[in-house]
């Protein structure tokens, strides 16, 4: 008797400990007004997270406004992170539980919503005290970006404004970082105040996948949650953003990014470590992307200034339909030099087949520049003028001495 008792507990424990991921789900319904907007021409996007057999999988449902009011039905085993966004842009952060829940949205205030019937918004609203100005400034810069990326794509081919544009673009994307980083600060000191709270590995999450913060402080803060909370939906999730962003860190400036083989677009194979003993321009684009195009001209300079004297520029696309990619190729003209795709295969989820989060392209047009060893030397979200000239310097300089790494990676 005494033998069976000591394997029950014995199973309890390992039950516990190592869950076999069948969950049991609850419904939940969520019902919305919104207030202060023409809210029958908006349409709603509604998402949330779930960690099912062992991987991330986004659920997403849509309604429109009708009458001021949505509603969104759906079955959740806990508590998770929700995002909702309409269709003028607006968009918030919140948490949603198996429960009957009501929000109401002011479109002039949207991150001062007010949800009630979810418990764990209690948790959130401690937050919102302490991170609200930032957000909603935060938010604003977004809204602005929206506006001048819209701009910025609607000008014709060689416009004079793009560079003046794209100082602008630039300008609200650093406000927006420096503000971004402050908050996620604050947020991070939250976490560690109160470890018990049920939303700390959501926002690790979100700290994790914003990048503002070292990802080895965001899991030294989430190795000290409670074991109840590593061991939630939202918990898992964080850890495994955690682990998939501590891979990018082979990216980071100075460090040699991990080989790679890909199959070009003319039908060879490139290794990456092939071009050992000169200089590198991964150029991470996209068929779809118009800043991307509007920049091939300055990338094709360089082709015809250093190809073959001591520069190789390898084209990254991040499409996800290989021939609208090769299509672009012939009708742009890039075919001077060697052209990948970012995720091989295409369908893959694994962090380390997709070139693009692994170099941290969080958009398009991206590019990174590696020195003769290999090791990152330098990053630009654009490629005008100014860029490319950085980019002559650095190569003429590389020829006599070392080079510390230069970050100029707006997004």
């Amino acid at each position: 008797m005494k033998k069976k008792c000591i394997w029950n507990i014995l199973i309890y424990i390992f039950c516990f400990l190592f869950p076999s991921g069948k969950i049991d789900a609850a419904p939940f319904t969520l019902i919305g007004t919104v207030h202060n907007a023409e809210a029958d021409s908006l349409d709603v996007i509604f998402t949330y997270n779930m960690y099912e057999n062992n991987r991330l999988v986004e659920h997403s449902a849509s309604a429109k406004v009708s009458g001021g009011k949505f509603q969104f039905r759906g079955d959740i085993p806990e508590a998770v992170g929700a995002f909702m966004e309409f269709s003028n842009k607006v968009c918030f952060y919140f948490y949603i539980e198996p429960a009957q829940m009501s929000i109401s949205i002011d479109m002039e205030h949207p991150l001062r919503y007010r949800l009630d019937g979810a418990e764990i918004e209690d948790e959130n609203k401690a937050l919102s005290k302490e991170t609200l100005k930032y957000r909603e400034a935060i938010q604003n810069c977004n809204m602005e970006l929206v506006g001048l990326i819209d701009e910025y794509n609607a000008l014709e081919e060689g416009d004079s404004r793009w560079d003046v544009l794209w100082d602008s673009i630039s300008a609200v994307r650093d406000a927006r970082d420096s503000i971004g980083a402050i908050c996620d600060s604050i947020e991070l000191d939250f976490v560690m105040r109160h470890p018990a709270y049920k939303i700390n590995p959501d926002r690790l999450y979100k700290l994790a996948k914003n990048e503002y913060i070292d990802v080895d402080h965001v899991r030294a803060a989430y190795d000290k949650l409670p074991l109840s909370s590593r061991h939630s939906m939202m918990g898992q999730i964080a850890l495994k953003e955690i682990k998939d962003q501590s891979l990018k860190k082979m990216t980071k400036l100075g460090a040699v990014p991990p080989d790679f083989i890909r199959k070009a677009y003319a039908g060879d194979s490139i290794r990456l470590s092939g071009y050992r003993g000169q200089y590198v321009l991964l150029d991470f684009w996209a068929s779809w992307c118009g800043p991307c195009l509007k920049s091939m001209p300055h990338v094709k300079e360089l082709v015809r200034q250093y190809g073959g004297k001591g520069l190789s520029v390898i084209g990254i696309s991040v499409d996800y339909n290989a021939a609208n990619w090769r299509n672009a190729i012939v009708k742009h003209g890039l075919a001077a030099w060697p052209h990948v795709l970012g995720k091989e295969p295409l369908d893959s989820d694994k962090p380390e087949d997709d070139l693009s989060y692994l170099y941290s392209c969080d958009a398009v047009p991206f590019y990174v520049l590696l020195d003769r060893n290999g090791r990152v030397l330098a990053k630009w979200q654009y490629l005008g003028e100014s860029e490319v000239e950085e980019i002559r310097i650095l190569l003429r300089e590389g020829m006599s001495g070392h080079i510390e790494g230069t970050d100029n990676k707006k997004t």
